[in-house]
């Protein structure tokens, strides 16, 4: 009988200590990688490496596939099937808030690349496109602003009004220019992460990314 308690001491102990080696919150194992849900006001994804997926809160595993869904949005056009299925959980208006909500930003980037310099010309490229955008949208603002001095209030020429619409034109082509390439650098990177969590599902990333945006909302 003694025999017997020992021995299902020793199997609870393996059991308590496989489940305590994993350092991120979870809701246990899942099975679609990729799926989002939410579970007592906190939204969990199916992730994790080598086959052995959980429902995950926080750690690398989900920040990496939040990472990858903030990629994939990039990219990602509304298809009417997708809308109903976002209607249907009451997540519809939260899709069109991912954009202002989770923009991928360099400092995403050098967190998940963490000295890797394989990204290093990714990120230098996100750098230099962010102070682009910022370029861009103070010669925006000039040039709405002396249009409108010029035609309505009787100050400055319209020769310096269509001048800063010039230049206005001009960074925005260059910055569209910049996006585009960024685009596409992102590519090799996508592949990694997808890879290695085997998330392939570009709808359930906005799914995942729009329950995020509804429940940090509230």
């Amino acid at each position: 009988m003694k025999k017997n308690y020992l021995t299902i001491f020793i199997l609870v102990g393996i059991l308590v200590s496989g489940c305590s080696s994993d350092p991120y919150a979870n809701a246990g194992k899942c099975e679609s990688p990729g799926e989002s849900k939410v579970v007592d006001e906190r939204v969990a994804v199916c992730t994790g490496v080598e086959g052995k997926s959980k429902w995950y809160f926080e750690g690398k595993y989900f920040d990496d596939s939040f990472l990858l869904a903030k990629i994939d949005y990039l990219s990602f056009k509304l298809t009417n099937e997708l809308a109903l299925k976002l209607k249907s959980e009451d997540l519809y208006d939260s899709f069109f808030g991912i954009y202002e909500a989770y923009q991928l930003s360099a400092d995403d980037l050098m967190t998940y690349a963490n000295g890797d310099s394989r990204w290093d010309d990714l990120i230098e490229l996100k750098v230099k496109l962010e102070r682009e955008i910022d370029t861009e949208k103070y010669l925006s603002g000039e040039a709405t602003r002396l249009f409108l001095d010029w035609k309505y209030k009787g100050k400055g020429t319209s020769s310096e009004a269509f001048s800063a619409r010039d230049a206005s034109i001009r960074q925005g082509n260059l910055t569209n220019d910049l996006y585009q390439s960024f685009k596409d650098k992102l590519g090799p990177l996508r592949g990694v992460i997808s890879t290695e969590y085997s998330l392939s599902d570009r709808e359930l990333s906005s799914i995942f990314l729009s329950r995020l945006v509804k429940i940090n909302a509230k």
